[in-house]
């Protein structure tokens, strides 16, 4: 998560393994939302 915070995409982390998002449709366009999806792909580790 600190990773995250760090890029500029605030979170929460619920326990066992959950990361919670807010999304204000009001304030946030899609672009940002885009822009967080593509942060988290970069930062979630890679499987396989």
């Amino acid at each position: 998560m600190a990773e995250l915070t760090r890029r500029g995409v605030v979170g929460d982390f619920r326990r066992p393994d959950v990361l919670r998002f807010g999304f204000t449709p009001l304030y946030t366009g899609f672009a940002e939302v885009e822009r967080a999806a593509r942060v988290l792909a970069d930062v979630l580790p890679k499987e396989g």
